[in-house]
């Protein structure tokens, strides 16, 4: 469920006044992460790294709340929290033709 914010009294209004002019206003986090344990777990559980690595990022995501804020797409008047985020992925797999997805 999504629950607008009153933009007024949010403590982030001058950031959003600034990124809601721009035509794509999100951005990208890169970092190192440890993974030893992720990868030792995946292993031994035999599990897809990919997806043990998606669903902590994902829990990750979802614990952080200034994560959750959306903009509105079309009139960009609006921001919400939404209460899960749900990434969109696509897993890369060969097909029968040989090509991958």
């Amino acid at each position: 469920m999504n629950h607008f914010l009153d933009i007024n009294k949010w403590n982030r209004k001058e950031t959003y006044e600034l990124f809601k002019k721009y035509d794509n206003p999100f951005f990208n986090i890169c970092t190192d992460v440890e993974i030893t344990d992720s990868l030792i777990y995946s292993k031994e559980n035999k599990l897809s790294f990919f997806l043990v690595s998606l669903f902590l990022s994902n829990q990750t995501a979802n614990s952080i709340e200034s994560f959750r804020y959306r903009i509105d797409a079309f009139c960009r008047e609006t921001v919400t929290l939404t209460d899960e985020i749900i990434p969109p992925f696509l897993p890369s797999y060969r097909r029968w033709t040989g090509r991958f997805a």
